[in-house]
């Protein structure tokens, strides 16, 4: 009965916010180059949610899907349906709005009926099946399917795809707090749902990161960005108490289940953990997004930091604040911190409401091994007076094939050009063909003059040769392409990586154990460093070390080590 009633007051609210004719409901001066503007912006900040962007149904009409902000409407109500183009279409006219539910993959429909001529408001219920072009609403025999125009996507593996997860302010002026593994191999960091508005993302930088106890503190730096307001809680001095209870505000799948905040609740079911001291064990529920996410205490301060369940060794686990206080106390930046305690003798969902605009999405761009998603392709990548740097956006968009086609034409004008050489040694190499990609590296070697202003340095010819050997596995020529890299440029962490995992592979592992324990300040390369140097280890039958080194592998993300420790537990 509650939710029915529910319903009708929505439809009331629909109706009411409706203009006059017919009870539709206009956006003013839309059209499809506004809609690309819209949805470039949202690309580029890192917050384009998949159902968005502009689609052509089969009732032969073009429409934007789009995420929008207006406090008339009902929180979960953000998406809006717009016409553009065909028969008999009103640009700008919104055909209906989309409700995001809790389940996957799963909305309901607001708005004028998409299954009838009439312009009644009415509420449906519609399975909506995803794939990489496409989606379809159904409800009993009637379907519509969308095709998608615009943004393409490209999902081979790439250098830039979109990582989630939490984080939490503790300053009204923008730092956050964090886990160490959501920021790790950050190119970039973008922070959205600030005070509750996901229409804007800010950019980030780190502040402080402690990798071992698997926290990090970032900062919103960005022109438009102007404050949080002051902090409704503080960060507890005190350990939790076994037993106690707790609940979290984060954002978990927050890709599939929207960008709205999830609340989940239980109590601390053990204040240490045998492996790791700094951690507590509890029963609230959290998943992938909602790493760096903060557990309140029954007042809304904050008890410790989550670190949601990202593989299978681990059981729920939260940082202890102990932990976080020590890290800030090293923080130059946070030394005159002041935080007030939430007020006490709350109901939760007026803790939660006050709360959850200062729990934060955040967006990172790295490169995790093997994992494909999607990578949107705008309309910005076309020809250029520059064919070099047309084949670079070629290369940047992930169209391989494109830039190979491109940067041949360029060596066919100028078969002397080291540069279009290397990068379609690049192309090649991301095509997983390392034969090719080899034989490009040697001509970019051979052309390669110092005296010239060259867009590639030699070392990173020399480097790349070095993995797609590596890849072939001739690791001995591998090793001595990277001898030569390294004399380039010597202090390069991915070229000391690359180093241990070459004399891991020729068995050096005394020689790859020493290099791999001189490099574990790369923060954003851990996952790597302490998985190769545990199978060193364990190749040299030091078992305790290897398991140790595996469990800190498996803490920074690296499922490989995960495996191992269920094949040698």
């Amino acid at each position: 009965m509650k939710n029915k009633c529910t319903h009708i007051i929505i439809l009331l609210l629909l109706t009411l916010l409706s203009t006059p004719v017919q009870g539709k409901f206009k956006v003013a001066d839309y059209n499809k180059d506004k809609a690309k503007e819209i949805i470039d912006t949202r690309v580029k900040r890192g917050i384009l949610e998949i159902v968005e962007g502009i689609w052509e149904s089969s009732n032969g009409k073009i429409y934007a899907i789009e995420r929008f902000e207006d406090e008339r409407f009902p929180e979960n109500i953000r998406y809006r349906v717009i016409q553009l183009e065909g028969k008999n279409s009103d640009p700008g006219m919104v055909d209906y709005f989309l409700e995001m539910t809790n389940y996957d993959e799963y909305y309901r429909i607001w708005g004028n009926n998409p299954f009838s001529l009439t312009n009644e408001p009415v509420g449906r219920e519609c399975y909506i099946s995803f794939t990489q072009d496409s989606f379809s609403f159904k409800q009993q025999i009637q379907t519509i399917t969308f095709t998608r125009k615009y943004p393409q996507i490209n999902y081979q593996e790439n250098s830039g795809i979109i990582s989630l997860g939490s984080g939490f302010a503790i300053t009204p002026n923008g730092y956050i707090v964090t886990n160490h593994h959501v920021i790790a191999n950050a190119q970039n960091i973008v922070v959205t749902g600030v005070n509750g508005s996901f229409e804007q993302g800010y950019n980030a930088r780190l502040v402080v990161t402690d990798p071992k106890n698997d926290l990090a503190i970032i900062k919103i730096e960005d022109s438009v960005f102007t404050t949080f307001g002051e902090i409704p809680y503080n960060i507890r001095n005190n350990d939790p108490i076994e037993g106690e209870y707790c609940f979290a505000i984060g954002y978990p799948a927050a890709n599939v289940l929207g960008v709205n905040p999830k609340t989940t609740a239980g109590i601390i079911s053990a204040t240490t953990d045998s492996k790791f001291p700094a951690y507590c064990q509890m029963s609230v529920a959290i998943e992938s997004g909602s790493s760096g996410s903060p557990l309140f205490d029954s007042n809304g301060n904050v008890l410790a930091v989550n670190v949601a369940k990202y593989n299978d060794y681990f059981p729920n686990l939260a940082v202890k604040t102990s932990y976080l206080m020590r890290l800030i106390g090293q923080c130059d930046e946070l030394k005159d911190l002041s935080m007030t305690p939430a007020t006490p003798g709350r109901q939760l969902p007026e803790i939660v409401a006050t709360n959850k605009g200062f729990v934060v999405l955040i967006f990172i761009n790295y490169n995790p091994f093997g994992e494909q998603k999607p990578f949107y392709v705008l309309d910005e990548v076309e020809k250029k007076d520059d064919p070099m740097s047309n084949a670079e956006k070629l290369y940047s968009a992930k169209r391989y094939r494109e830039a190979i086609s491109a940067l041949t034409d360029i060596l066919m004008n100028d078969p002397q050009n080291s540069d279009a050489y290397y990068l379609r040694g690049c192309s090649w190499a991301s095509l997983v063909l390392h034969d090719n990609a080899i034989i490009d590296y040697n001509q970019a070697l051979h052309y390669f003059d110092s005296k010239k202003e060259n867009i590639y340095p030699i070392g990173s010819i020399y480097r790349n040769k070095a993995v797609s050997q590596m890849f072939n596995q001739d690791y001995e020529e591998a090793l001595k392409n990277l001898e030569l890299a390294l004399k380039d440029t010597p202090d390069d962490g991915y070229n000391d990586v690359l180093n241990g995992v070459l004399n891991y592979h020729v068995k050096r592992y005394e020689n790859a154990i020493k290099i791999f324990s001189e490099i574990t300040h790369y923060t954003d390369l851990q996952d790597i460093i302490y998985y190769y140097r545990g199978l060193c280890y364990f190749a040299i039958g030091e078992t305790p070390k290897a398991r140790a080194d595996m469990q800190c592998a498996a803490r920074f993300g690296s499922k490989d080590a995960s495996d191992w420790l269920q094949q040698y537990p």
